[in-house]
């Protein structure tokens, strides 16, 4: 990781308040989502917690429980309880589009920057696989991404482990930067891990200088390892079993890409069969570039225009 990176990084991001959005929909793995995201937030900062809901008239069989305005009551007090002050964002599904439209089209509008949602909803959990909104936030939302387990273990503010996975790449180098100065918190251990094949070098201590030395200036907890893999394992097999032997509580990685197609093979699968929570990170100012640069007309008047504004025929 050049060191001229982190001075571009620190220039983009000097001192962000970290907006911090968390999806409920009034299930137990909600209840867990928000006492996550309320491990991030950080009032000293400035930051700010959203509790983002998206709300179905036509579903005129749920429970009052499960109506916004209770959500609402219950969830903004349950934070005030974990000592964070939370917003209430609601939006009604609008016809024709999905539930996981509609909270990323929400998340945007409240400018959140990591996204917290759990691996599955009201629907019920499925081994080896993550719930609809969850999978959609990963591929087609702009924040980054928390996924929260029911098998995960619950941690308190600085008593995290982190484990942070690196191949070397600027994503990798963006999403580290951004784990160490807006989410982990005095007593958080992070240990950064470089994971290569049996046959393959092992990175050395120069590999993590850069690294090291962020954590150095931060007064991180970090403990750095090179871990080989056996040839007939997969990258993301070698990094979960590693989890478990090191009690991982949270996963990290970064990623360049954002779609089905650009998802890539570690994130997915660490993301799909890892038992901890895990945290996928991607460059902000990427996205917007991505965006801009793949969008068509429509697209880039989706990302300028608020939402629901009419679209007048473009003449050229």
């Amino acid at each position: 990781m050049p060191s001229t990176l982190e001075e571009a990084f620190l220039q983009k991001n000097p001192k962000k308040k970290l907006v911090i959005g968390v999806a409920i929909d009034g299930s137990n793995i909600s209840d867990k989502a928000l006492t996550t995201a309320c491990g991030f937030y950080n009032a000293a900062r400035g930051d700010k917690l959203v509790i983002l809901h998206v709300s179905d008239s036509s579903k005129t069989f749920l429970p009052r429980h499960l109506q916004p305005k209770h959500l609402e009551s219950q969830y903004v007090d349950k934070a005030h309880s974990l000592k964070a002050r939370a917003e209430w964002a609601c939006r009604e599904k609008g016809q024709g589009s999905s539930t996981c439209q509609t909270l990323m089209a929400l998340a945007q509008e409240q400018h959140v920057d990591l996204l917290v949602v759990g691996s599955f909803g009201r629907k019920g959990e499925r081994v080896d696989l993550l719930g609809t909104v969850s999978d959609y936030s990963l591929r087609e939302g702009h924040s980054s991404v928390a996924i929260v387990r029911s098998s995960a273990g619950t941690s308190t503010p600085g008593s995290h482990h982190y484990m942070f996975a690196t191949d070397g790449s600027r994503a990798a180098a963006v999403a580290f930067l951004t784990l160490c100065y807006q989410l982990v918190k005095p007593g958080d251990r992070v240990l950064l891990v470089s994971c290569s094949y049996e046959h393959q070098p092992a990175s050395g201590p120069d590999f993590f200088k850069n690294y090291t030395a962020v954590a150095e200036k931060l007064k991180i907890l970090l403990e750095t390892l090179s871990w080989r893999v056996e040839r007939a394992q997969t990258v993301s097999t070698g990094l979960l079993q590693l989890v478990g032997i090191k009690e991982v509580d949270t996963l990290v990685c970064g990623i360049a890409g954002y779609s089905q197609k650009k998802l890539g093979s570690v994130s997915d699968e660490i993301t799909h069969h890892a038992l901890c929570n895990t945290i996928v990170i991607k460059d902000a100012h990427e996205v917007l570039s991505h965006q801009f640069n793949s969008a068509g007309a429509r697209g880039i008047s989706d990302a300028i225009l608020p939402a629901g504004t009419p679209r007048q025929q473009l003449k050229v």
